[in-house]
């Protein structure tokens, strides 16, 4: 949750900070005042593109580590899922057994925009097991990244499983 909020939190600030340089840009009114707030704003966006691609390096620069092995930081685990407890988590929009979702609920605008009404993610520990060890996997304190998407049209509203 921390790395999702540090993440949210860094792109409100961008989005804020360039839509601050278009109102400077609206109240300066000459050519010379958009020029400097249009040429700030590629400096954010090219700042903003390199931060992200710094993040995408370490993730494909970290190996995958077993369990037994793993270090404490940012690390890579593969293996067998299973449920913590007795009580299985129960996916928001299928109603399945599952050991962890996302979700997101977005309702089409009459100007043909979605807008979110809804999401989340689950937030019950799992347990992670292969050859070498079982670990728990806290899903507030870690990036889950997962291969599995669904999107679906209904009424009027997308609904996106596990983005």
């Amino acid at each position: 949750m921390l790395v999702k909020l540090r993440r949210e939190y860094a792109q409100l600030v961008t989005s804020g900070a360039q839509l601050l340089l278009l109102l400077v840009g609206f109240k300066l009114d000459t050519r010379t005042g958009w020029l400097g707030c249009l040429a700030a704003m590629a400096a954010l966006s090219i700042l903003a593109w390199l931060s992200a691609l710094k993040r995408l390096r370490a993730l494909r620069d970290t190996p995958t580590s077993k369990v037994a092995s793993a270090a404490q930081g940012y690390v890579e685990l593969d293996g067998l899922g299973m449920p913590l407890g007795a009580t299985p988590l129960l996916s928001k929009l299928h109603a399945l057994p599952c050991l962890w979702y996302r979700y997101k609920i977005e309702q089409r605008s009459s100007k043909n925009k979605w807008r979110t009404i809804d999401s989340g993610e689950s937030k019950d520990c799992f347990m992670l097991r292969d050859d070498s060890g079982t670990c728990v996997v806290d899903p507030e304190h870690a990036e889950i990244i997962t291969r599995h998407c669904e999107k679906w049209h209904k009424d009027g509203y997308r609904y996106t499983n596990g983005v």
